[in-house]
């Protein structure tokens, strides 16, 4: 009976060991089941990465029919702005000729009495040094003769008091239906006023001398006004019927070939061209439905070829990223088992806690001995 105590001492001890093995077991069963969380969302992200990957080299790689858009403006600003700017050279050229500023006027003497005054007998209206009442002019249009006249021409129009006009007109033909060019240089005012408008109807493509051009008719009409022999300001519309556009195939280049072939007939196209600025630096602002045609016949091109190369593309990605994904599930298997073993260690130290705290309490009271009766108690 002397050794119980002895005994209590290191179950206690004993006790106390597990438990705190088993808040050791607690506590890292906590920091694993974060490093769990943790290690599930990455290899979630891990997995997400060859799509993320698939997207972003798609997007970069990936011919898109957006580029169609533009395709009017980089065709026709090049060529429309040489020839303005020849036609602003011209105008350059011409236009000084036309102002050579005005005449003074003379101030009315004021009557002084006892004073003689100077009486100024009436004379004919000022002349310019160069005026032409009426002219007759032509100009090759599309091999055809545009016949014209010119109005008023004169080399000092504030002294004149009338602008300048030219004026070219033309029936139906084998190019057009009908022409007309109308030019305005007024430069009475305090600011000269010049304008330009045009209208032609009918237009015959087929003989506008561009290759590309195989049929199709245009009407054309536009204003062009220029203020203080600078400032710009004019828009130009275009509406193009059946028009039938051959452009010659590309050996090998089956995109711009499948292109070309949807752009061979095209009921209607509409064009517009704004310009705005200065004669040293205008802007041309260009916009068709041309634009739209050209992108669905490209999105329909490439329909086909971008699934191949989507396929591809994708095939490529899992193929270097297979063995690494699997290789990571493998150790998150590896991690999980950890906290299997976890499990098992505290279930197991828990029944020897239990079992300890047992055999502490049998020996804290034996059995087997008789009480005394009235309360009474043994010496030992």
């Amino acid at each position: 009976m002397t050794e119980i105590p002895n005994v209590l001492k290191e179950f206690e001890s004993l006790q106390k060991d597990i438990q705190d093995r088993l808040n050791r077991i607690t506590s890292m069963k906590s920091e694993l089941e974060k490093d769990n969380q943790m290690a599930k969302q990455q290899v979630a992200d891990l997995k997400n990465l060859p799509q993320k990957d698939f997207e972003r080299l798609k997007n970069k790689y990936s011919l898109s029919p957006e580029g169609g858009k533009n395709i009017l403006s980089s065709l026709l600003e090049g060529p429309i702005k040489e020839k303005l700017d020849k036609a602003w050279k011209a105008y350059k050229m011409i236009s000084p000729y036309l102002n050579k500023g005005k005449t003074s006027v003379q101030e009315q003497q004021e009557y002084v009495r006892g004073k003689g005054i100077d009486i100024s007998f009436a004379k004919a209206s000022p002349y310019p040094d160069f005026l032409l009442r009426h002219g007759n002019l032509s100009l090759i249009l599309f091999d055809t003769e545009v016949k014209g006249e010119v109005k008023d021409l004169s080399d000092n129009q504030s002294v004149y008091g009338k602008p300048a006009k030219l004026n070219f007109q033309s029936g139906k033909n084998q190019n057009f239906d009908s022409f007309a060019l109308d030019v305005t240089m007024d430069k009475t005012g305090p600011q000269s006023l010049d304008s330009i408008a045009i209208d032609i109807q009918g237009l015959n493509l087929k003989n506008t001398g561009q290759a590309e051009l195989k049929g199709g008719s245009a009407k054309i009409n536009g204003k062009l006004t220029i203020v203080d022999e600078n400032s710009l300001n004019g828009n130009l519309k275009a509406e193009l019927d059946s028009v039938a556009i051959s452009i010659p195939e590309q050996e090998g280049n089956e995109l711009a070939n499948t292109i070309v072939q949807s752009l061979s007939n095209i009921d209607r196209i509409n064009i517009s061209a704004g310009i705005s600025g200065n004669l040293e630096n205008y802007q041309l602002d260009i916009k068709s439905n041309l634009s739209e045609i050209v992108s669905k016949a490209a999105r329909k091109a490439l329909a086909g070829k971008m699934k191949g190369f989507e396929s591809s593309l994708m095939s490529a990605i899992q193929s270097r990223t297979g063995d690494v994904l699997s290789s990571t599930n493998d150790s998150l298997s590896g991690l999980l088992g950890q906290n299997k073993i976890l499990n098992d260690g505290g279930s197991e130290y828990s029944g020897l806690l239990g079992q300890a705290k047992g055999s502490a309490s049998g020996l804290a009271k034996p059995k087997g001995l008789p009480s005394l009766p009235g309360g009474l108690k043994l010496p030992f």
